[in-house]
């Protein structure tokens, strides 16, 4: 395969395989994305979703999982195992909250899949409370790597993607979360069909998607910007609890 080679022993980013917002605009002219950032792709136990990737490969890094540290699920990129610590270390890996490797695609989550009686699709979207119904839209798709004995969704597109080309760019998928104990992007990916990226946008309307879908891959450097090492360090302070980052879904 072509383009699998350099990361997997390390690295940030590089685009490479080895290595629901709900209310307006806070009126302070930021974008979701921008006070937020970026929605990440989840999806329930049982449930059945179709995606079209606008990547082709993954960017790709190290991150802690801090469920352990505050019982949060946010994520923060390694200082070490990034090469970002200017020698100083990792707080976190100091700490034995050991990081995974995680491939970061961006997709177009296109809703839910149900089928009909005929074989035929219905998509639906999420109403949120105020009664704005969410779908289409531009997702950060994450998939562990895993290892050996226990394989990540990761290591299953790369396969995936072997097929298409060795790039999942313009690949439709239907996505099934078998349980809840499998990663919450889904586990088990169906094949839909290809588009060439002239035609998402007509393919998304087409699917019913209204108005212009955001198209634009995610600033990943910006998204994964590390935070500085005494920023950590306070994070962890006095606490030092061990963590199985591959136990979080």
């Amino acid at each position: 395969m072509s383009g699998f080679g350099s990361a997997f022993s390390g690295g940030f980013g590089g685009n490479e395989w080895d290595d629901p917002f709900e209310g307006a605009d806070s009126g302070s002219g930021q974008s979701n994305e921008e006070k937020y950032g970026p929605r990440k792709f989840w999806m329930p136990s049982g449930a059945t979703k179709r995606v079209m990737f606008v990547d082709g490969s993954p960017f790709a890094l190290y991150e802690h999982g801090l469920y352990a540290l505050n019982k949060s699920k946010d994520n923060v990129t390694c200082l070490k195992k990034n090469g970002m610590d200017d020698g100083k270390g990792c707080p976190l890996c100091e700490n034995e909250m050991w990081p995974s490797f995680v491939g970061y695609f961006t997709v177009i989550d296109c809703g839910d899949v149900a089928r009909r009686a005929d074989g035929s699709v219905k998509l639906s979207g999420f109403t949120g409370k105020t009664g704005k119904v969410y779908q289409f839209q531009k997702s950060l798709l994450g998939a562990k790597r895993g290892g050996k004995d226990k394989p990540g969704v990761l290591q299953k597109l790369r396969r995936l993607a072997s097929k298409h080309g060795d790039s999942l760019a313009g690949t439709v998928w239907d996505v099934y979360r078998s349980g809840a104990k499998v990663e919450s992007v889904g586990d088990e990916w169906e094949f839909v069909e290809k588009v060439k990226p002239s035609d998402y946008g007509s393919y998304l309307a087409g699917l019913g998607a209204q108005g212009d879908v955001d198209l634009k891959a995610f600033d990943y450097a910006k998204a994964f910007a590390p935070k500085p090492y005494d920023d950590l360090r306070r994070l962890v302070g006095d606490k030092k609890k061990a963590s199985d980052d591959d136990l979080e879904y």
